[in-house]
Formats: structure tokens, C-alpha cells, sequence
């Protein structure tokens, strides 16, 4: 957490928050989703909403055009396996989870 925390900077504020993970995942629009059990995780909260884009935020496009100023450059890109699924050992795991508007 302390490197998520370097990287996020002073731009984000982390706060843990009540999320519901998805027992099921429907489309890319949430159509179909249906929630599980209800579960505490730690989110990155940008202090200046007022300077965010006013859309979804979109992995497809971030992969394809932003995630070089981030990352090394050919870092996930095509021909590349940096997306596949990777072991890790239990005190590697972190819960990523998204809240639910619901809560």
C-alpha cells in the first residue's frame, strides 16, 4: 500500500469504503450484474473532482493511448502478455473492488 500510496500522490485521498462484490458480471454497462457479499476495501479518492472528464473511464482507450505516459512503453500493449492471469502468494493479494452505487 505504501507504493500505491507514492504513486497516487498528494492528488488522492485513500479512505476504506463498503463495496458489494459481483457474484455474477454482466456488460460492459452493468446490465446484468448481480451483487454478492459486502466486503470493506481502501479506494483512491481525487481531491479535484471538478478536473475530471465527465465519462466513464475507459481501459480499452487508457491501454491503447494513455498507459505509455505511465508505464514502460511497450508495456501491455499488443503481442504482449502482461494481461494474462499471474499466481501470487497470499500476502500479495489485495481486494480491488469498485463501490456500489447502491450502498
Amino acid at each position: 500500500m505504501y507504493h500505491l500510496d507514492q504513486f497516487e500522490g498528494s492528488e488522492y485521498e485513500r479512505k476504506t469504503v463498503k463495496a458489494r462484490l459481483l457474484s455474477k458480471v454482466g456488460d460492459d454497462k452493468g446490465n446484468g450484474n448481480v451483487e454478492g457479499e459486502e466486503v470493506e476495501c481502501e479506494v483512491y479518492v481525487f481531491n479535484n473532482p471538478t478536473e475530471l472528464e465527465d465519462r466513464e473511464w475507459d481501459f480499452e482507450e487508457f491501454r491503447t493511448q494513455k498507459m505509455k505516459k505511465w508505464t514502460r512503453e511497450d508495456y501491455g500493449f499488443d503481442n504482449s502478455d502482461h494481461f494474462a492471469p499471474q499466481p501470487v502468494n497470499d500476502e500479495e493479494k489485495v481486494v480491488v473492488c469498485q463501490p456500489s452505487s447502491t450502498l
